[in-house]
């Protein structure tokens, strides 16, 4: 029988012929129903992606479950720390097989700039990822992007019963410790170039110089916000004086927060305080170098 015979017949019984795989996998490809595991600022592209505008719904991914008995794949939508860890395997095991992951942006994938002490440095230290979105954060358009791969992924799989790739044997257990050990300072030209004394002009920085000439370690502008470090001995009284003194009025206290030199300097800590006055229209960052074998300072309030 010819092939044209055969188009003909084929044509004419209403049928066509294809392999039990495929159609399986044509099935799986095309109903994709995404768990998605936000923590961070990916989650709200996601949001974008299920909307009218990108419309996941075109590929079969817009039934979105938060259970893992009712999800194909986990979407890993921004950072994961250590204590998280755990709690992200344990949903991993219990979604049922076929199952696939999605990491999406630079935090799930590799720590992004979280590279700290409490960041997972990318899902893979415990979970297997069968695709990845770079970005931070990652377009919508990136998004579809990778569930068309992982479609392409679920086509060409000859597997209609498995477990997860191999490697997921090799990979280690999550444990509430950290998966950073090998963290360094920066380098020594930056730590010079924040302790390099710059002529500041205007008349917060002159009233400051004039208040606390004994206090006053280093001053400079940087990027329009002034920065000023002083001794940790009379922080408390620096503190109340830029909040109630017209002259300064800082009354909003932003954020407190520290930076950690490591080695390459002789206080090895920076307590900084992040200050603003509406009236005066003005941000100050205010750093308070504190040692390595005595790291105390005053609280900044009664």
């Amino acid at each position: 029988m010819s092939v044209a015979q055969i188009e003909t017949k084929r044509e004419h019984e209403g049928f066509f012929t294809t392999t039990y795989v495929s159609l399986v996998n044509w099935a799986r490809k095309s109903s994709l129903w995404p768990y998605p595991f936000g923590t961070a600022c990916c989650a709200i592209e996601f949001m974008s992606v299920v909307s009218s505008h990108y419309d996941i719904a075109r590929f079969g991914s817009e039934v979105v479950r938060f259970s893992p008995k009712q999800s194909d794949v986990l979407m890993v939508l921004g950072t994961i720390n250590d204590k998280m860890g755990p709690v992200l395997k344990q949903i991993y095991d219990q979604m049922a097989e076929p199952k696939w992951v999605i990491s999406m942006g630079a935090c799930a994938t590799c720590g992004g700039f979280y590279r700290a002490y409490h960041v997972m440095q990318g899902i893979d230290e415990i979970i297997p990822v069968d695709v990845y979105i770079p970005g931070c954060p990652p377009t919508p358009e990136a998004v579809l992007d990778a569930v068309i791969k992982l479609q392409q992924q679920v086509e060409n799989d000859k597997r209609l019963s498995y477990e997860r790739h191999p490697r997921q044997t090799r990979l280690k257990v999550p444990e509430f410790d950290a998966t950073v050990h090998d963290l360094q300072g920066p380098p020594r030209s930056v730590v010079r170039f924040l302790e390099e004394d710059h002529e500041v002009h205007g008349y917060i920085a002159t009233a400051f110089k004039q208040r606390f000439a004994d206090d006053l370690m280093h001053m400079r502008e940087f990027r329009g916000d002034l920065s000023i470090t002083v001794k940790r001995d009379h922080v408390k009284d620096i503190l109340r004086t830029l909040k109630n003194d017209p002259v300064f009025d800082f009354k909003m206290l932003l954020d407190v927060t520290a930076v950690d030199y490591l080695s390459e300097r002789a206080s090895r800590y920076d307590v900084v305080y992040h200050l603003l006055s509406l009236s005066n229209k003005h941000r100050l960052r205010l750093k308070v170098p504190v040692p390595g074998d005595d790291p105390t300072i005053d609280s900044a309030i009664d």
